[in-house]
Parts: structure tokens; C-alpha cells; sequence
């Protein structure tokens, strides 16, 4: 089957400048009486033992001197919504004489033009990013290391929802851009991805059935295009009633993960499961068949006075700049989001995302304790003649954190948090990353708090025991807010 044509004539990188330029004309355009601002100002002085997180004996001490200025500003209507948060961090290092510039911040546009029927949502996004995974890591701006770079994504998604025959039809169009800030990764210049399903009438008890069709294209600096399609048939049969106990199958066809440039529908894919959701449980589990081979995939999320328990199994092909989408998922679901260190920026190249993770959240009164373990593999399978050699350039890694919030009083609150990660590359190089950190907090008003704490990370190869870097941190924080 030949795959659509969805090229709008996007300038490259270029072409969604405009999305910046209608989520800026949209809040000019808008009195600020409309909006909901929150500004405020950090001012922190750091002191670090190692800033260029460099080996044993290599350690440079310094005291660093922070001012970020913070802006939020929300407006919400029936029609327009607008959420931005922006950072400008501005860090003096004081013996060495020199400062950086840091911007982290996001922008987000939803437009209602039609009720329930027409809607466009846009954002805006800017953050740093490890550029190699097999490098030292970084948990702040404050380090000085050249395994860092800035990542701008701009996405725009045109979305049309219609009841039709009784069931309803939902198509999704985005587009957007991925750009780094050093050559020596390449941007996705324009990714594009159509969905479109049609699922029918909802019924309490039953059968039901819809039909669903993805095409992705991403269309890095260098060739080749890489390209996928996916159409299927699913199915639903609840015994009881909607969503309380439910069989469900899909059966279609895919494109081969195996060839970035392919995108016809010659693989055939199949999956079946069981579902339920109850007031405290839902769980989910789907075994199927897929172009690179046997699937699997659950999902458990169980609420018992106060504890919240998840476990989860995944297996996706996946570029690496669609990620961001995947890390929301938890966070709709309440549950915690795992460490992702093992991220490869700007590789025009296909992977399957193997990951499980299991979680304990405890809250009661006064503490919120967070207990996360995580696995992720990704498995380059791309343009593989056998795919069998897939596990050998493979990336792996797994983890745990264990995350204490407590509030002492009316005034006093404070953080405690250790994580560990073991981490296999295809590369051959292989560590372990320790990390702990304690975060006191202070309010001496309604605007005014204090923040300290202290940090100590490690990071080391897992063969020779050999240290790659040894950081101390300790840092005091000035936060006033203005409104």
C-alpha cells in the first residue's frame, strides 16, 4: 500500500518559526489583565570540589554565583489557553573569572476554534541535553563540560474530532522540529505524523470495534528519510460493563522496522489481551506478533490507603526525538517518572525500546515517599540485514531511587533522595552512577523562602572500579516571588 503524501512545504528548521511567532502574537494580542503571572527571582551561591567533573587528582573547587529570573503566566478561556515557564540563569564563577547564560523554559498554545469538533495545540520547548550518553553526566548547570548542548523543539497538532454513524472520528496532524545547539549533532529538520481512528458507539456491555491508521516520517540533516505506517483492526468485548472487564485484539499490518526508508504495508501484526479497571485497580496485559518479532506489554496500577503501586512493560519501536511524548505518560497516570540517561540525540537511527519499571508511592500527612525501579534496552535495529545482531548494539540500563519529601512544620520542609543506574552501551563501555541529595526549604513569608542542600555524585566504570568523577556540591538559594 503507498503511503500518503504529508509534506505541507515547511521550510525545514525554518518553517515552524512561525508557531513561535503565533504563540508570541497570541499573548501579545491578549490584555495581561487576562493572564495569571507569577514572576519571581533565585539568587544562589554554589560551591562545588570538582567543576569540570574531571578524574581523580584533576579537581578544580569553586564558588559559583547564581541569578535566575523566572517567569510563569497562565490564561485560560473557553476558546484560547496559554501556560508559559521560563528560566534565564545567568552563573558567575568567581576564581576562574568567567559566567554562562542558560535558557529552560516552555511554551504552550491550545486554540479551541470549533467546540469538541476543531482544535490546534502547540508548544514551544527549550532545555539542555547530554550530547553522548557514554560521557560524564550532569545533574545541574553548574558543572563546566562539554557534554551538554541546548535542544529546541517546536510541534504543532491540528486535531479534528466528529460523530459519525454513531461512533466518532478522530484525525491528528503534527508537525514539528528538533534543533540542537552544536554541529556535531544532526536536527531533525521536520517530523510529521497523521492518526487517524474510528472507533464506534461505546456500549455497556458487549462488542465494539474501531479501525486506526499512524504514518510517521522524520527527516533528519542527513538521508535517509525514516519512515513508518501502521493500519489496524481493533476489537473490545465487555463482559459486565464498559471498561469493568474486557477482551480486546487487533489485527493489521505495518512497515518494516528493519528498513528506515520503507513504509509499505508488508508486515503482518497481531496482538490479544485482557483488561480491567475497577474505583482502586486497573491492569492490562497484550501478547501479539510484530515485524520485529514476539510482542509483550502490561500495565498494573493498584491505590490502597494512601499507596499507590504501578508496574509496567513495554516494547516500541522508536526514534529517539519522539521520546518526549513517552515521558508524559506516567505523569497522566500519577506515577512516577524514571531517570533517562542512556538518550542519543540526533541519530537518524531505529531502536526498539524494551522498559519495565515498578513503583511505590506512600503519602500521608506530612511525607511522600517514592520508591522506583527501572530497566530500559534499546535494541538499533535499523536497516539490519539480520535482525538477530540487534541485541549486540544494544544500550542498556537499570536503576533505582528512592525519593523522602517531609514537611517539619508550617515553615520547614525538606527532600532526601539516593538513586543508582548501571549502564551497558553498545560501545563496550559500561558504569555505575551514584547519586544522593539533601534539600532543605524555608519560608520566611508569603513570598520569601530559603533553600539549601547538598549533593554528592559519582561516577564510575563498572570494570577497572576506576572513578570517572567524584562531585560535591553544596549550595544556599534565595527565592522571592513578586505576586
Amino acid at each position: 500500500m503507498p503511503a500518503p503524501t504529508i509534506d505541507i512545504g515547511l521550510s525545514h528548521r525554518y518553517g515552524l518559526t512561525r508557531l513561535a511567532l503565533l504563540i508570541c502574537l497570541t499573548i501579545v494580542a491578549t490584555p495581561l489583565s487576562a493572564f495569571d503571572f507569577a514572576p519571581s527571582i533565585e539568587t544562589s551561591v554554589v560551591y562545588t570540589d570538582n567543576l569540570n567533573l574531571a578524574e581523580p587528582d584533576d579537581e578544580i573547587d569553586e564558588f559559583v554565583f547564581l541569578i535566575e529570573p523566572n517567569l510563569q503566566l497562565t490564561h485560560e478561556t473557553q476558546r484560547v489557553s496559554v501556560d508559559v515557564d521560563y528560566t534565564f540563569s545567568y552563573l558567575y564563577y568567581e576564581d576562574i573569572g568567567e559566567d554562562s547564560i542558560f535558557h529552560d523554559g516552555s511554551a504552550a498554545l491550545g486554540l479551541e476554534l470549533i467546540d469538541d469538533v476543531f482544535s490546534i495545540d502547540s508548544i514551544a520547548v527549550i532545555e539542555q541535553q547530554v550530547t553522548e550518553p557514554e560521557g560524564v553526566l550532569f545533574f545541574s548547570n553548574v558543572p563546566i563540560i562539554d557534554n551538554r548542548t541546548d535542544s529546541v523543539r517546536l510541534e504543532t497538532t491540528p486535531r479534528l474530532t466528529q460523530p459519525l454513524f454513531g461512533g466518532l472520528l478522530d484525525i491528528s496532524y503534527t508537525a514539528g522540529t528538533v534543533d540542537y545547539d552544536t554541529p556535531d549533532i544532526q536536527d531533525l529538520d521536520l517530523y510529521q505524523t497523521i492518526e487517524t481512528s474510528f472507533a464506534s458507539a461505546p456500549r455497556d456491555k458487549g462488542l465494539t470495534w474501531g479501525v486506526a491508521h499512524e504514518y510517521l516520517r522524520y527527516e533528519y540533516e542527513r538521508p535517509p528519510v525514516s519512515k513508518y505506517q501502521q493500519a489496524v483492526l481493533i476489537v473490545n468485548y465487555d463482559f459486565v460493563e464498559a471498561d469493568d472487564f474486557q477482551l480486546f485484539g487487533e489485527l493489521g499490518a505495518e512497515s518494516d522496522v528493519f528498513q528506515l526508508g520503507d513504509d509499505d504495508l508488508e508486515e503482518a501484526i497481531w496482538e490479544v489481551g485482557i483488561r480491567q479497571r475497577t474505583a482502586n485497580t486497573r491492569w492490562e496485559v497484550g501478547l501479539g506478533d510484530r515485524s520485529f518479532g514476539t510482542t509483550k506489554r502490561a500495565f498494573f496500577e493498584r491505590r490502597v490507603l494512601g499507596t499507590l503501586i504501578g508496574l509496567s512493560y513495554t516494547e516500541e519501536p522508536r526514534v529517539q526525538e519522539i521520546l518526549f511524548r513517552d515521558r508524559g505518560a506516567n505523569e497522566e497516570l500519577g506515577l512516577p517518572n524514571s531517570p533517562q540517561t542512556i538518550d542519543r540525540p540526533g541519530q537518524n537511527v531505529r531502536f526498539v525500546r524494551e522498559r519495565a519499571e515498578a513503583s511505590i508511592t506512600r503519602e500521608t500527612d506530612r511525607n511522600r515517599i517514592v520508591l522506583l525501579g527501572f530497566w530500559d534496552e534499546r535494541e538499533n535495529v535499523a536497516d539490519a540485514e539480520d535482525p538477530d545482531l540487534a541485541t549486540l548494539n544494544a544500550d542498556e540500563e537499570v536503576g533505582a531511587t528512592l525519593t523522602w519529601d517531609h514537611e517539619f512544620g508550617v515553615r520547614t520542609s525538606g527532600t532526601a533522595q539516593v538513586g543508582w543506574a548501571d549502564r551497558d552501551f553498545s560501545s563496550g563501555n559500561e558504569d555505575t552512577v551514584l547519586r544522593f541529595y539533601l534539600e532543605g526549604r524555608y519560608s520566611l513569608g508569603q513570598k520569601t523562602r530559603l533553600k539549601a542542600w547538598f549533593s554528592r555524585t559519582k561516577q564510575y566504570g563498572t570494570d577497572a572500579r576506576q572513578p570517572l568523577y567524584t562531585e560535591h556540591q553544596v549550595g544556599l538559594t534565595v527565592v522571592r516571588d513578586f505576586l
